[in-house]
């Protein structure tokens, strides 16, 4: 009995450190979800308003451009949890996930996508969407800087380059440089903003 007595008692101790871990990581987690919509809108905007880059967006649509942005912000977000959240990295992000998911129907709104809410299976969708995405931006880093499963603090620059080429292909113009350019250029500024929402000594890529 005594030892039944501490096994409930360190399964009640475990339960409340999780309790206030999750207490502490939900505003971050918010916050985060804040960011990602915000940087990826801001692509979209970003796209929309340069004269040599308008008409393509249009062409390919708006709706593909913020769905890449908004995956490529969850994957930067996640990368820099993972130096600053440590072991806690894990619970944050599916915070983080579930934060995006209750956003995600409004948001898509503004490019068209209505009605998200009444479908079967829709948040399934997104998790897996982004999880996909997310793991394929991990193997475009790790191929850009020759790496062999081991993640540095920050990522290399050339990621943002490459990334710009993504969002040029999507788009349907996979030389045009003027998309690489705008995109890579907002993406690096995206992960500032990440990097100081975490309070990282690094404020961009190395």
């Amino acid at each position: 009995m005594m030892a039944d007595a501490g096994d409930m008692q360190r399964e009640f101790a475990s339960k409340e450190e999780i309790k206030g871990q999750l207490a502490l990581l939900k505003p971050k987690a918010h916050s985060c979800a804040t960011l990602a919509f915000r940087i990826a809108a801001d692509g979209v905007e970003g796209l929309r308003s340069d004269s040599r880059t308008a008409a393509n967006l249009e062409k390919a649509g708006a709706m593909i451009v913020w769905l890449e942005l908004l995956a490529f912000s969850v994957y930067l977000l996640d990368r820099a949890a993972m130096s600053a959240l440590k072991d806690s990295r894990y619970m944050y992000k599916e915070l983080l996930i579930n934060f995006i998911i209750d956003g995600f129907p409004e948001e898509a709104e503004k490019y068209g996508r209505t009605g998200l809410r009444s479908e079967k299976g829709w948040q399934d969708d997104i998790v897996g969407m982004l999880s996909t995405r997310c793991l394929q931006y991990f193997s475009l880093e790790q191929g850009v800087k020759g790496g062999n499963g081991s993640v540095e603090p920050l990522p290399p620059d050339t990621l943002f380059t490459e990334f710009g080429g993504v969002i040029a292909h999507y788009m349907g113009v996979p030389e045009d440089k003027a998309v690489m350019e705008l995109v890579s250029l907002h993406a690096r500024t995206g992960f500032a903003e990440i990097t100081k929402e975490f309070g990282s000594a690094g404020a961009g890529p190395s």
